[in-house]
């Protein structure tokens, strides 16, 4: 038998692409290991999925047009950013005097204190809806 230049020769004991079958098949069940992995802890590591589900939308009456909700509870790192953050805002002069403007502004409209009557009714989770205000009619609930 005669090579052409640029070909190899596969002998009688040349180990051929087997190697590279047995490659794929270790490859992808270490994939396969790992995502089993991931979805066993995922499920079972309580605290490692974000809240629970959002369920306020049963209180929101038939006619809603939308609805969404936000969560306030973010995880230690968000948390310690988030109140950098605000500790930053709160040595500006201006940002004092607009925020004591916007608490008055609030207690003349709804003859509510926002910080005695609303924030201690507050909780980590906001929820929000878009209603349709052309009814002549409470809605039902």
């Amino acid at each position: 038998m005669t090579e052409e230049p640029g070909q190899i020769s596969r002998g009688a004991g040349s180990p051929g692409r087997g190697w590279l079958k047995w490659a794929a098949v270790g490859l992808g069940g270490v994939v396969a290991l790992v995502i089993v992995a991931a979805i066993a802890v995922y499920f079972a590591v309580p605290g490692f999925r974000a809240s629970e589900p959002e369920n306020t939308a049963k209180f929101f009456p038939r006619s809603t047009l939308g609805y969404g909700w936000a969560t306030f509870s973010p995880g230690i790192g968000q948390g310690r950013q988030m109140l950098d953050i605000w500790n930053r805002f709160q040595d500006i002069p201006e940002f004092e005097d607009a925020m004591d403007e916007l608490q008055e502004s609030f207690r003349e409209e709804t003859g509510l204190d926002l910080e005695d009557d609303v924030l201690p009714w507050a909780g980590p989770d906001m929820s929000f809806a878009v209603l349709d205000a052309g009814e002549s009619e409470p809605a039902s609930f």
